[in-house]
């Protein structure tokens, strides 16, 4: 009886198995050992399932039941199965807890959005153009972000994200010549960003205390030592920068609130810090543009060039993106943080526009990048302290997501040259990488002034969301059979005009900026596709050509016959093969080759006498294929080449080819065929 109850447990437990599988999983039912007798049944009953269908980490399950007692007593079975399997998938390949949309997403984007060009450029930009152009340009960056972030959600809820974000998604989509050269300008915008975030923290230490011109060119030098210290701390691996990032977003955080409360303040005649009563705004003066020489760099701001100035504080909102390797959800987190992060920032941004311009004198805007500080409540000292912590961190970002950015394409063999920089292990952390990062962001801060890099930053992010939000398009506009996002809010015409919006906006701060971009990309795309690896991601350049086939052949029908003027030969060439698939009369081949110059189309089509149903005959058409195929690129002839396997007579085949080969118009009207030896034998 209880071993009646065993054998229906076991059954049990192998039906709930089978129902919770995954496809092309298996299940194997294992006996141990088992001896049976009236007094004992004992043994062990193993019922194992293993997944293997490749679409994710192989899974397994185990049923255990230790032997029965013949005593009588209770069956004990112990049921093993990697319940903690939803655990592991929370964690990273280093082991760490992965992160939400709050700590992997919100946080990292206010961190970056709310940087350097908010404390000590804004003042700068509200008194060169005036509170409505200013308000007029943070609609234009909103703009641009917005629709992006649109396009982005719509893409990373299309399926997994892997390492590389913004690079990843373009380059499954878009093709790995497009994805690889977008790629490497988004590495140099944000390695550039990283060195304008450390001119941004020593610009607000020598303004804030008082220490420049130390000695000649003590901007660069004192640069190039704290990159090199923040290329330490990302080497020493990301788990501190993680760390330090919470400490860094909390001390901006305050400074802010300082800010806006010492705005207030200063308006109501109760706080004046470090300026006094007759910077007030006493006649509307900033509501107009006025623009005047850099006092720095002595050049005169133009509404494109302040625009270009404005626009690196919103490229944060890549920065969520950037981790989608070891966030939780991406597909959910991404779209939630992203959104809500520029939504949050802009609303902050307006805020700090509207209480500059209608609180301070435009002289003092003009003249003192650091206002902010100044006016700051309690004490100036928490806003000059927020400011260079805030830098620090955004730079820290800036090196790590760069550095493992460059790690993933070299990972991914796009660029050749780069394949030096692949880690050892997916999980390892990329010293190579963080190297070369270290060497070009130190390059940049030569500069010794972020007004002179930021417009490069401003063209390479503008690019990379062009590519975005092209791709978006594309994918939505072609009805991509494998584009099926569940962001609710998608749709293909926001993400073309996001396209044109972002290539427009870029023309306009800079056009020779965005040619010599393009210029670079169309190099890199052409080496990539001359030299780089040959990826089958299944990009929408497949999906375009065959929309574009697809009209041209119907465009073509609807013509009706072809004209004798555009008549060309479209060529079937019929080849009789051996048993080891090579042509029996290769100068056919050659003859077909040199059809070419008719340019028409040419088809090639071998013949096995056999049956479809004889697994042989269907293996030898196979090989056959290639070796013709091989044959026709020899002689650099570019046509469609097939293999059939028949048993019927040979005028049978040629009629039921010429009749059933290509394709509405482009069908064959010429037949090639060797001379027989055999009339009656062969046809």
């Amino acid at each position: 009886m209880k071993t009646e109850a065993g054998e229906a447990k076991i059954q049990k437990m192998e039906r709930y198995f089978r129902m919770n599988d995954r496809p092309l999983c298996t299940t194997t039912l294992r006996l141990n050992s088992v001896s049976c007798d009236q007094s004992d049944v004992g043994g062990n009953l193993s019922l194992g399932t293993s997944c293997t269908d490749g679409t994710g980490p192989t899974a397994s399950s185990s049923v255990i039941l230790n032997k029965y007692d013949g005593g009588g007593k209770t069956i004990r079975g112990e049921l093993s199965e990697d319940r903690d399997a939803d655990d592991k998938a929370d964690l990273t390949a280093d082991g760490e807890r992965k992160l939400g949309t709050v700590n992997g997403v919100f946080l990292p984007c206010l961190q970056n959005i709310l940087g350097v060009i908010l404390f000590i450029r804004l003042p700068f930009i509200t008194g060169q153009a005036g509170c409505f152009l200013a308000s007029l340009m943070l609609v234009i960056c909103f703009t641009a972000t917005f629709t992006t972030s649109l396009s982005l959600s719509a893409l990373v809820t299309n399926g997994s994200i892997q390492a590389g974000g913004p690079y990843y998604i373009i380059s499954r989509n878009l093709g790995v010549e497009i994805g690889g050269a977008l790629g490497a300008l988004f590495y140099l915008g944000t390695t550039v960003a990283a060195s304008m975030y450390v001119l941004g923290a020593v610009e607000a230490f020598q303004e804030g205390f008082g220490v420049k011109n130390l000695f000649r060119h003590d901007v660069q030098v004192i640069s190039l030592v704290i990159m090199s210290q923040l290329a330490v701390v990302v080497g020493v691996g990301p788990r501190f920068v993680a760390i330090t990032a919470p400490i860094f977003l909390s001390v901006v955080v305050i400074s802010i609130l300082c800010i806006i409360v010492g705005l207030l303040l200063f308006a109501l005649d109760l706080w004046t810090g470090k300026l006094m009563f007759l910077h007030q705004n006493m006649y509307d003066e900033n509501f107009a543009p006025n623009y005047t020489p850099d006092l720095e760099t002595g050049r005169t701001p133009t509404f494109f060039s302040l625009l270009g100035l404005l626009f690196p504080s919103f490229t944060g909102i890549m920065a969520g993106s950037n981790r989608s390797a070891v966030l939780k959800n991406s597909s959910e987190s991404i779209p939630t943080g992203t959104i809500s992060a520029i939504f949050a920032t802009t609303g902050l941004y307006f805020l700090f526009v509207s209480l500059l311009s209608s609180t301070l004198s435009n002289d003092i805007l003009l003249e003192n990048k650091l206002v902010v500080a100044d006016i700051a409540f309690p004490h100036p000292i928490i806003v000059k302290a927020g400011i260079i912590m805030s830098s620090l961190g955004a730079a820290l970002q800036c090196l790590t997501g760069a550095s493992r950015l460059l790690a993933a394409i070299a990972e991914d063999g796009c660029l050749p040259f780069l394949r030096a920089f692949t880690p050892e292990t997916p999980s390892a952390n990329p010293v190579k990488a963080i190297i070369v990062t270290w060497l070009i962001a130190s390059l940049f801060t030569i500069a010794g002034n972020i007004d002179f890099i930021t417009p490069i930053i401003t063209m390479f992010f503008l690019m990379m969301y062009c590519g975005i939000n092209f791709c978006c398009f594309l994918m939505g506009f072609l009805k991509a059979p494998g584009f099926r996002p569940t962001f609710k809010y998608f749709h293909y015409k926001p993400s073309f005009f996001g396209f044109c919006w972002c290539l427009g906006l870029a023309i306009m701060i800079n056009w020779f900026t965005v040619a010599l971009s393009f210029l670079f990309l169309g190099m890199l795309s052409v080496y990539v596709a001359a030299n780089g690896a040959r990826k089958q991601w299944g990009d929408v350049g497949q999906g375009v050509l065959f929309s574009l086939g697809k009209f041209a052949v119907s465009s073509l029908s609807d013509k009706g016959d072809m004209h004798p003027k555009n008549w060309r030969p479209q060529v079937l060439s019929v080849i009789d093969t051996d048993e080891h698939g090579y042509p029996i009369k290769p100068h056919m081949l050659r003859l077909t080759a040199q059809m070419k110059k008719g340019y028409g189309v040419t088809m090639v089509l071998g013949r096995i006498i056999g049956s479809t149903l004889d697994k042989l005959a269907v293996e030898r058409a196979g090989i056959t294929r290639k070796i013709l195929t091989q044959f026709m690129r020899e002689e650099e002839s570019h046509c469609y080449v097939d293999v059939s396997v028949s048993h019927g007579c040979m005028s049978e085949y040629i009629w039921a080819a010429a009749l059933h080969s290509g394709l509405g118009p482009l069908r064959p009207n010429s037949i090639l065929l060797a001379w027989p030896e055999d009339w009656k034998m062969e046809y």
